[in-house]
């Protein structure tokens, strides 16, 4: 390998590249080599309120007896944790996706906190977790004990969806889950596409961390309810996947089918009063964190503020018109969206001269240093430009410290 000091070779910064300006050296012609620079994310618990994590692990400790929200409890409607998600898809489907999996999968990695999570736990359960979970999830008993013993009850605790380890289908280091009425693809049956993001890129995060030996896990969805099957299933390798980038990225057609079918389930709901996202065994609520896992996400990559807020603009002006033609007039509409969010338990959602949401779901518990609803603003903004042609502008928000999030109208 010839060194720099055998030739001159400039280097410069420009446009988060590095520029490699060769101008003299034995072995290579002058040239520029531009080499992209990769800053790795940071993770989102970071801009999580530090008494909100406390009281968060005192209460899982506590076999979450209590809530963290006291006004409209811990748990959402499926329904608005899926508007929020595929807004950005809407808006961004060629770079959302991956940036959304890759920031994920780095924050729910635990080597990355910065602490040691287990010296919080009390000793015996310390003394239980350095038992129970070993060294290392190349064997299939290994994976199985670390679902079983964690992420299953982790998972059901949320409601996030009912897991089954597939034993006789695993191999080493190539593994298999079952993931039944999950709720990132419930509703959205024969799409024609595979729908899973946000849960396996946690679940490998969490493993990567997991292992003594540092090892990149990977999963990708082998089914899925979006295509036809009866239920989700997942391929874990401790690898990078060929086909995850590709399986990621979603079509237009496919995009516009979620959304469409999203569509017509509020529709019913507003309607007919029609149950939302009912899974016949767990219902149609999942964890606030299953949500906040989406909307933290602006928070550490600056790039994805734009595609939440012009995404979640899309998506208010879509629902917004669609109330419309209904026949519903500008305040019956305004009303069913209030009641919607409300049934929804975005938080405790208040209209007089202002909008006013209590407990709001997208950034309870957590710090920024700006109003920073991005979504629920441009949602906002969407359905009133379409409703009353107004624009709202977000004053307060809880995670600058406010008692409540507001909007003003303009």
């Amino acid at each position: 390998m010839m060194s720099i000091s055998d030739g001159t070779i400039n280097i410069n910064i420009e446009e988060k590249k590095r520029i490699f300006n060769v101008v003299k050296h034995p072995k290579i012609k002058p040239t520029k080599i531009k080499v992209p620079i990769v800053t790795s994310p940071r993770v989102m618990a970071y801009h999580f309120d530090e008494d909100y994590q406390k009281q968060d692990m005192k209460m899982a400790m506590d076999g979450y007896k209590s809530t963290l929200r006291p006004k409209v409890g811990d748990f959402i409607n499926i329904a608005w944790r899926d508007l929020v998600f595929w807004s950005g898809m809407l808006w961004d489907p060629e770079n959302f996706p991956m940036k959304m999996y890759d920031i994920t999968k780095y924050s729910n990695n635990p080597s990355n906190f910065g602490i040691d999570l287990v010296s919080y736990l009390p000793w015996y359960k310390r003394n239980l977790f350095r038992l129970l979970i070993p060294d290392n999830f190349t064997k299939v008993k290994n994976m199985k004990k670390m679902f079983e013993w964690g992420t299953k009850s982790t998972q059901e605790r949320y409601n996030s969806g009912i897991i089954e380890f597939l034993e006789k289908k695993s191999k080493p280091d190539k593994h298999y889950v079952r993931f039944l009425e999950g709720y990132e693809c419930w509703g959205f049956d024969n799409i024609g596409d595979s729908l899973a993001f946000m849960k396996p890129a946690m679940t490998v995060g969490v493993l990567a961390g997991m292992e003594k030996i540092q090892r990149e896990w990977n999963i990708i969805e082998t089914k899925c309810v979006g295509l036809g099957d009866p239920y989700c299933e997942y391929m874990l390798v401790p690898r990078e996947i060929d086909e995850l980038r590709s399986s990621l990225k979603k079509k237009t057609t496919t995009i516009d089918k979620v959304n469409d079918r999203l569509k017509e389930h509020i529709l019913a709901y507003i309607q007919n009063k029609k149950p939302l996202m009912e899974r016949p065994t767990l219902g149609s609520d999942v964890h606030i964190h299953e949500l906040q896992q989406v909307t933290a996400a602006p928070l550490v990559a600056d790039q994805l503020v734009m595609i939440f807020r012009m995404g979640g603009t899309k998506a208010g002006k879509k629902l917004g018109e669609t109330l419309i033609q209904t026949g519903l007039n500008e305040n019956e509409a305004v009303k069913e969206l209030l009641d919607f969010m409300n049934y929804c338990k975005v938080g405790k959602v208040t209209l007089e001269e202002t909008i006013r949401i209590y407990e709001n779901s997208e950034r309870f518990g957590m710090k920024t240093k700006d109003p920073s609803c991005y979504f629920t603003t441009g949602f906002l903004n969407g359905f009133m430009y379409a409703i009353k042609n107004q624009h709202v502008k977000e004053i307060r928000c809880i995670g600058l410290g406010d008692p409540y999030c507001e909007w003003e109208f303009k």
